[in-house]
């Protein structure tokens, strides 16, 4: 028999087939675990912050959560470089599972450090718990909450209607769009270009800041991670959906790290943590006026900086839109 190749089973073959080779790949967790050792290490620092707020049987949990996405994003890391590639393709399901903890692990580090962001200085926080400002908390894991219940219920009920009825090539296709938009840091560009100007709208709350940011990441990663979900399930049933073994290119240290330093992607990223770490500063310590100047002065370049760096790729956006309109 003949399977029609655009029956639904078909359709959705293609399109999860897609999703292992794109953003759903083993091969990402290698990428992965990098950034899960560098979000750990700074996911420390709202560790330590919300458990001093709330020194509760919760927060003790948290903080332990994140002190254990350390170790193991260690252990992970040293693993991957020791296993050969060809091991983790063999191994698709375990390492699948691997990815989606990983990612899991990134969001909660993620959710984290825009909580310590949303309960800055200018919502209240003075370094004690008495002066916490506890309302904005409330609202915002409240908020946060909601959004998280409701992202993955409509993400879940999403591929259960898609499935149904079957994914478009389209869709498939635009897997591979997808993933190559990743890596050009197109996405980066739209996340920080949109904080960087509210910065600049709401420089006397971090609140906003902060939730927005908490926002950005439970809106981006629920479905990601819903679809992986969905993938290790079909990958345990049928082989079908393992992925071959791709060979990659020779690792250069030197070129990928001055193809790093290229990217203006990696500029925003560091003024964001710079912004992070003046606000730790001025928290901790008594800071002269002087001092104090220089940091708003610094921050407000950093975020004139984001908000050029946003528009620059709105215009390089819409020339690329009339170009292709043109042709």
């Amino acid at each position: 028999m003949i399977e029609n190749k655009n029956s639904p089973e078909s359709l959705n073959k293609k399109y999860f087939i897609s999703l292992a080779n794109t953003r759903g790949s083993v091969g990402m967790l290698r990428i992965q675990s990098i950034c899960l050792f560098v979000l750990s290490i700074i996911g420390l620092i709202p560790g330590v912050e919300i458990h001093s707020w709330y020194h509760n049987i919760i927060s003790t949990l948290l903080y332990g959560t994140l002190k254990f996405y350390v170790v193991y994003a260690i252990l992970l890391n040293l693993s991957l470089f020791l296993v050969p590639q060809k091991s983790i393709y063999k191994h698709q399901i375990l390492t699948s599972i691997l990815l989606f903890f990983t990612l899991l692990a990134e969001l909660v580090i993620l959710v984290s450090l825009s909580f310590m962001i949303s309960n800055g200085k200018s919502t209240g926080y003075k370094s004690n718990i008495a002066d916490f400002n506890a309302t904005y908390s409330t609202m915002y894991l409240i908020i946060i909450g909601v959004v998280v219940l409701l992202t993955t219920c409509y993400n879940i009920f999403w591929i259960k209607k898609e499935i149904s009825r079957g994914f478009s090539e389209q869709r498939a296709v635009a897997n591979y769009v997808a993933f190559s938009k990743v890596f050009s840091s197109s996405s980066i560009w739209i996340i920080f270009g949109i904080v960087s100007v509210v910065g600049i709208i709401f420089t006397n709350s971090l609140f906003v800041l902060g939730l927005i940011l908490g926002l950005i990441f439970v809106l981006v990663f629920p479905r990601l991670l819903v679809e992986i979900g969905y993938l290790i399930h079909l990958k345990i049933v049928d082989k079908d959906y393992w992925e071959e073994n791709r060979e990659q290119k020779s690792f250069s240290f030197k070129k990928r790290l001055l193809s790093i330093l290229k990217k203006k992607s990696t500029y925003v990223l560091i003024g964001f943590f710079i912004i992070i770490f003046m606000v730790q500063i001025d928290e901790k310590y008594t800071l002269s006026r002087t001092t104090k100047n220089i940091f708003g002065v610094i921050v407000s370049i950093i975020l004139i900086g984001f908000a050029v760096i946003f528009i620059q790729w709105m215009i390089k956006k819409v020339k690329n839109k009339k170009r292709r309109n043109e042709k």
